[in-house]
């Protein structure tokens, strides 16, 4: 039976499926002489990005050719869109994949050998195996489901398009190896995210249950008596006052790492992330656009349903990149939000009485570093990845539905 007994092989289904879209250049090289594995870059993997980035870039002038010649009778708005939609396409599929392969390789390595390092110290090695099971079965489950949910849609759209020649079953077929990269970044950016949840949880389990320790006492005769319970957790607190200072040091140095975790994320995603909100909302617009022509189309003229498939499935599909920013926007909130639990945690740990003079200054500390260590997820610093952005960004694209829809 095989041991989940390090973070890499909890990611290993998401991580092989990523390599083959060039999205995860690294490999696990194990060290001969303590037998552990570390992530590392090599030059396949830089190679392999290569050559995916030249795909993507031949592909540009390919499609625009194939768009001279194709019957589609839009009007000149719609074609616009469409060539914008196109252009914003291929330049976030490029973009992220040359950030990712090229630039930022060595990110994506650092981030995992630190959530190990915080799992090192969080977890003893029982829960470690158990958290990376869980967090395997999670990926394989998520894949799956995505899977049966997008493929299908891919397939619809592929097989409904209209296709001229060899040349623009190529197009298609590369511009859904962009689509499906697409997703697969989604998947990294929030597994990770929410990996970093959960540590940011555990910790904030653990203030919980020291900071509620409320101390009852029974009133007789005019005095205060303690319970039984009560001199119990007084003597185990004047016994265990240098192990409180130690843990709440070693809580100060998890919350650096993990802090050092958010930063390399926006730095590895925030480009990738920012390119690829640009080709939702693109993507939207043009295509639920292009939906309601097809559907005014088919009323107008009686043609059959079935000549613009494709376009109905295009709804479906901006329909499912609303609710994959959605996820991402949950993602990242949640983080953020159970990250700023943990300083009002470590408010009511210190109103706890017991604690010695050392303990309390190695809290206040703590509170000071959550207090200059915000936890936020941006998009390259353009704008932060939280609900009123997802607010902003419906309220853009029916805006500029209605736009489209005032001109003839």
């Amino acid at each position: 039976m095989k041991t989940f007994d390090n973070i890499f092989t909890a990611i290993k289904p998401l991580f092989y499926l990523s390599k083959a879209f060039g999205l995860a250049p690294l490999s696990w090289i194990k060290e001969k002489d303590s037998g552990t594995v570390k992530p590392s870059s090599r030059s396949f993997d830089v190679y392999w990005g290569a050559v995916l980035f030249l795909c993507f870039l031949v592909n540009v002038p390919l499609e625009f050719y194939v768009m001279q010649f194709n019957n589609w009778n839009y009007p000149i708005k719609l074609n616009v869109v469409c060539c914008i939609y196109k252009i914003s396409c291929h330049l976030s599929g490029m973009t992220s994949l040359l950030f990712i392969s090229a630039f930022k390789r060595h990110s994506l390595p650092q981030i995992l050998i630190l959530i190990s390092e915080v799992d090192q110290l969080l977890y003893k090695k029982p829960e470690r195996l158990i958290l990376y099971k869980e967090t395997r079965s999670f990926i394989s489950r998520e894949l799956c489901i995505l899977s049966i949910i997008f493929i299908p849609l891919l397939v619809t759209y592929f097989y409904f398009s209209p296709k001229e020649g060899l040349l623009r079953y190529f197009v298609l077929m590369i511009e859904s190896i962009q689509n499906l990269s697409f997703m697969l970044m989604i998947v990294q950016f929030t597994n990770i995210i929410l990996l970093l949840r959960q540590r940011y949880k555990c910790l904030n389990r653990w203030l919980d249950i020291h900071s509620n320790i409320w101390r009852d006492r029974i009133k007789s005769v005019g005095k205060d008596v303690p319970l039984l319970s009560d001199v119990e957790t007084y003597v185990l607190s004047r016994y265990s006052l240098k192990y409180g200072r130690l843990k709440i040091l070693e809580q100060r140095h998890i919350y650096s790492k993990l802090y050092d975790i958010v930063c390399l994320v926006n730095s590895y995603f925030g480009l990738p992330v920012f390119m690829l909100t640009f080709w939702m909302f693109v993507s939207v617009v043009f295509i639920s656009y292009s939906c309601m022509l097809s559907i005014m189309l088919v009323i107008s003229t009686g043609k059959e349903l079935g000549e613009h498939v494709w376009a109905m499935t295009g709804l479906i599909w901006s329909f499912a990149c609303v609710v994959l920013l959605l996820l991402i926007i949950a993602a990242c909130h949640t983080t953020t939000e159970e990250c700023g639990k943990s300083q009002i945690l470590v408010e009511k740990l210190i109103l706890r009485s017991g604690l010695s003079y050392e303990t309390i200054n190695e809290l206040k500390f703590l509170s000071a570093q959550l207090k200059n260590m915000k936890v936020s997820f941006t998009a390259y610093g353009f704008f932060s990845l939280d609900l009123p952005f997802m607010y902003n960004f419906v309220g853009v694209i029916c805006t500029y539905l209605l736009i489209l829809a005032q001109f003839n």
